[in-house]
């Protein structure tokens, strides 16, 4: 009996010291999201994926993730005394793979970002155990609500006109100018199959702008940094989904231009003719990294700029959190130059120039 307890210690000690030398060795992982893109309080999930591929099994694992602070979760999951980790503790045999998944919500337009997730790998007794970090997700984008005015649906259906409607309904092809690349912004109908066979790439239709209403959607958030009067600007970001969404139901490509600054990406303060969820989520996106931070540049400079290099024929829709006399003859400047309509929505009311 004595010697079969010292070979059982022995073995056990052996088991010790292998299964803590190949510890998470090799072991992957990877997490991600059902949507990077979702509604304030709408639930989504979050899906992590560790694989083992070595022949040996890991005995004890403990993962843990980040959450922010402000998520709803949903569900019973663990989590650590800070409240900002879910801690979950499971073993993997050899060559298999685990995915766990949890729901949660956030409850407000933002960035959410992330930061890394924590591994633990011990050995054969839970004794000891070694770590590892891996990058989690990039962050989960919020995007601001809409904000429903009846005033602002009815005069954006007659900014656009006759012209547009007839054009999305029935789309003659004669109206078609050339073709250029594809940005993935534009609907599928677009795409021209021969160009695209002959270039070997993807084109798209190039339609005839004086018949095509052209629209360009501006947006300004410059503001005296007053905090009670951040809301106003909350609410241009919400006018401004508003906005899009409308001129992308009604099949109305256009283009977009703001002073605001957004971590979402470099090209947001810019971005050229689409129609289409690509186009939509570019936008969308953001939206929800927009902060309240320095400007890039002031409201009459970004008029001036966009007078500058207006096209023929183009209208504009100026968002902004307050009316402002002092742009106002800039305003009509730019109507002159585009020969296009100017139309100055605010959450207190429109004007048109």
């Amino acid at each position: 009996m004595l010697v079969v307890i010292v070979v059982l210690i022995l073995l056990a000690a052996v088991v010790q010291r292998i299964t803590l030398a190949y510890a998470l060795k090799g072991v992957t992982y990877k997490a991600y999201a059902s949507q990077q893109l979702v509604e304030p309080n709408q639930a989504f999930t979050i899906y992590s994926e560790i694989e083992n591929p070595k022949a040996l099994p890991e005995l004890f694992m403990e993962l843990r993730e980040p959450v922010p602070w402000e998520a709803k979760i949903i569900g019973n999951i663990n989590i650590t005394g800070d409240k900002r980790y879910t801690t979950k503790r499971f073993y993997i045999m050899p060559r298999q793979r685990v995915i766990s998944k949890m729901e949660l919500s956030l409850p407000a337009r933002g960035n959410y970002r992330l930061p890394l997730a924590y591994m633990y790998g011990g050995d054969f007794l839970g004794v000891k155990s070694k770590s590892k970090t891996f990058p989690f997700l990039k962050g989960i984008i919020v995007m601001p609500n809409r904000l429903e005015s009846p005033q602002v649906t009815k005069a954006l259906g007659g900014f656009l006109g006759d012209v547009s409607v007839r054009r999305f309904i029935m789309p003659d092809p004669v109206l078609t100018v050339g073709t250029r690349d594809y940005t993935g912004r534009e609907p599928l109908r677009d795409i021209h199959h021969a160009h695209t066979a002959r270039q070997n790439r993807l084109m798209v239709r190039q339609y005839d702008y004086t018949l095509e209403p052209a629209v360009t959607v501006m947006l300004n958030t410059a503001i005296s940094p007053v905090p009670p009067r951040y809301h106003k600007v909350e609410n241009s970001l919400c006018l401004a989904r508003t906005v899009f969404e409308e001129l992308d139901n009604a099949g109305a490509k256009f283009s977009f231009i703001t002073n605001a600054k957004s971590s979402y990406t470099e090209r947001w303060n810019n971005v050229p003719d689409g129609l289409g969820p690509g186009h939509m989520n570019e936008l969308l996106g953001g939206l929800g990294c927009a902060s309240y931070a320095t400007t890039r540049e002031t409201y009459g400079d970004m008029i001036e700029n966009a007078i500058l290099k207006c096209e023929q024929g183009r209208s504009h829709i100026i968002l902004t959190p307050e009316d402002d006399e002092l742009v106002h003859p800039q305003l009509i400047r730019l109507r002159e130059a585009s020969g296009g309509q100017v139309l100055v929505i605010t959450p207190d009311g429109i004007v048109e120039f």
